[in-house]
């Protein structure tokens, strides 16, 4: 079974603010330009919820954590509802990345039967985003991305500043979290939180889960700046989440 999470409370998504367009941004933004990402915003701008049974279950997706691969799975069941595509006129980021405050603004208290969120040790969080983002730059026209550390320099300073930079995929965990939501961890596989919601549904638990979205390997060489940029950055995911900061 998952954990439960207290956060504060909900607010509603902010207004469209304009991007910070860079010449050349170290964060590898001309990865938007690649043919693969452009793929992936189609078929993924969607809040990953379904109704089945008569029973609605909500999967905050917090990037890099397995997400894509538990909504592939749930599509089998039922469709994906609240599909959009793109970031809404009201919101900072795509449906499919909403915190769970986003959500309530929205729909209110007690909509779903279930709300469940999968969590990851921070260090393993950041370096699956470093490598999602170097795989896309190589289809940028720049055809590359900065060293691992002055990416994760720029690209945490710049979450301080924007907090939906990168449409959420660099923010900390917690704040994706509230009230009655059942938190698995990815180290422990993704059958838990699938068979959880299988449950909840009347339907079979899947006996195997498939990865969605691999990138290539890619070895990253951590300076111990980068580790402490990282614990500060990410220091109550660390603490709340029970992740170990050595």
């Amino acid at each position: 079974m998952g954990t439960s999470f207290e956060a504060g409370r909900a607010c509603a998504p902010a207004p469209i603010t304009g991007p910070d367009h860079a010449a050349i941004d170290l964060v590898g933004s001309a990865c938007h330009l690649g043919r693969r990402q452009k793929a992936a915003r189609r078929s993924s701008e969607h809040m990953p919820f379904i109704q089945h049974n008569g029973k609605r279950v909500l999967l905050i997706h917090i990037p890099k954590t397995g997400g894509t691969s538990l909504e592939n799975w749930m599509k089998t069941i039922a469709p994906l509802r609240m599909f959009s595509m793109g970031v809404p006129a009201a919101s900072k980021c795509t449906p499919q990345h909403y915190r769970m405050q986003d959500v309530r603004a929205l729909l209110g208290e007690g909509f779903f039967d279930l709300a469940v969120a999968v969590v990851r040790n921070p260090y393993a969080r950041i370096e699956s985003e470093y490598r999602m983002r170097a795989q896309l730059a190589k289809e940028s026209f720049f055809k590359g991305i900065a060293n691992f550390t002055p990416w994760l320099e720029e690209s945490l300073s710049r979450q301080k500043r924007e907090p939906f930079f990168l449409d959420n995929h660099l923010r900390p965990q917690w704040e994706f979290l509230g009230s009655d939501i059942e938190v698995f961890r990815l180290e422990d596989g993704l059958l838990a939180p699938a068979a959880r919601i299988a449950d909840v549904l009347g339907v079979a638990s899947p006996e195997i889960l498939p990865r969605d979205l691999v990138t290539d390997p890619l070895d990253i060489i951590w300076d111990q700046i980068d580790r402490i940029r990282v614990r500060e950055h990410y220091a109550r995911d660390f603490e709340t989440l029970d992740y170990p900061t050595d």
